[in-house]
């Protein structure tokens, strides 16, 4: 049969007809439901350097996805065809990319999302950009790729890795700021949020969402930044949301109990019991991208425990940890870790008394204050010396 169809592949690229790439089109679309033939025919095309073998393979693959195959002999013929373009030349680089593009399609709905995502790890996405019109349709393609990795792969639970595919296009997103783009951009910010949500990153993304400047991202920034672990850049951000000219942002949750909390950790105030409750309930119910009640229990937890020892530095110089705990009715254990850890991060300034059972705050405040006030003494001690000195000297 090969030798019969390399003659009619021949037959055709040696005549005069001119419309061979129109007739070859068609014999392959007559056969399609006879694969080895077909396959055989698509191998003879190969070898005629006279056909715009491109351009026929490119549109056979077309032809393979509008058709009425199964998703079974369709996903056949793809995988099949893997083997044919390999190694690939110029002439199936086009056609082998729209092969795996459809064939992990046929994973992902298959739930495969591993071999989907090892099939499009495979593609050598620098080797495609000469198919693209221009630099800004094939930097569209990478990020769509790049998502669509960092998607199969958080849904599979592997964060780290769908975050290392986001870093790669993060550059790239700062080319996309026309208003133009704001739609296609959108997935792929959720699906960011997704991935970031669930390493625990809620700074990064509450502000990389914040700066898209899309009015649809308002409240998830106002709920994650609440999330967000107390730094210097949560407070400029905090005070950034808060200025008026932002003030869309804040109207978008004004009726939710996001909008107490967020102006209490603005104002570095207490956050109590009550608030933590409902905030909690409605993130639980509102929950996006369906974080584990317990995983968001306990970052909730963490970030108000960090605001609320913040606010109380401001009013208490020491506090005992049972005072403290009563706020929120949080386990002790976990108050003592969170406030060890934001004493080690340098994040507070405070330290716990184990014998006492006190929280001091502004520790290394009083212990400045203290050697300025003895050194101050020393000096003082040190002048009246030399005057008396001075005196005797004198006498």
């Amino acid at each position: 049969m090969s030798s019969k169809a390399f003659l009619k592949i021949s037959s055709i690229a040696n005549g005069e007809s001119k419309r061979k790439e129109e007739e070859i089109l068609s014999l392959l679309n007559s056969n399609l439901s006879d694969k080895e033939t077909t396959i055989f025919y698509l191998s003879a095309v190969l070898k005629q350097p006279i056909l715009p073998v491109k351009h026929i393979i490119s549109k056979f693959i077309d032809l393979i996805e509008t058709s009425s195959l199964s998703e079974f002999t369709r996903q056949q013929y793809y995988n099949e065809l893997i083997t044919l373009f390999t190694p690939p030349t110029s002439n199936v680089n086009l056609a082998l990319l729209k092969i795996i593009l459809n064939l992990s399609t046929i994973l992902e709905s298959q739930k495969n999302l591993d071999e989907a995502n090892e099939l499009l790890k495979s593609l050598q996405i620098e080797s495609y950009a000469q198919d693209f019109k221009d630099l800004i349709e094939f930097n569209k393609f990478k990020i769509e790729l790049n998502s669509r990795i960092a998607n199969n792969a958080c849904l599979v639970k592997k964060y780290e890795e769908a975050e290392s595919f986001l870093v790669r296009i993060s550059p790239i997103l700062q080319e996309f700021k026309d208003p133009e783009y704001k739609e296609f951009l959108r997935g792929t910010y959720n699906i960011y949020a997704k991935v970031m949500t669930n390493v625990g990153k809620w700074l990064d993304v509450s502000s990389r969402l914040y700066h898209t400047k899309d009015e649809t991202f308002d409240q998830l920034v106002i709920k994650l930044l609440i999330f967000a672990p107390s730094t210097t850049y949560k407070r400029t951000l905090l005070e950034t949301i808060k200025d008026p000219l932002n003030s869309r942002i804040l109207t978008k949750v004004s009726d939710t109990p996001l909008f107490a909390v967020f102006n209490k950790m603005f104002d570095e105030r207490l956050v109590f019991y009550e608030d933590f409750r409902e905030v909690l309930r409605y993130v639980i119910k509102n929950n996006e991208f369906e974080l584990p009640n317990l995983y968001l229990t306990e970052e909730l937890s963490r970030a108000i425990i960090e605001n609320n020892l913040i606010a109380a530095s401001k009013i208490y110089e020491t506090i005992t940890i049972e005072n403290f705990i009563d706020i929120l009715r949080i386990d002790k254990s976990f108050v003592e870790e969170v406030i060890a850890d934001m004493i080690r991060e340098d994040r507070l300034d405070a330290l716990i008394d184990d014998i006492t059972g006190f929280i001091q705050f502004n520790v290394k405040k009083v212990q400045k204050d203290t050697l300025y006030n003895w050194k101050l003494h020393i000096v003082e001690s040190c002048t009246l010396l030399d005057q008396v000195a001075q005196e005797f000297k004198d006498v």
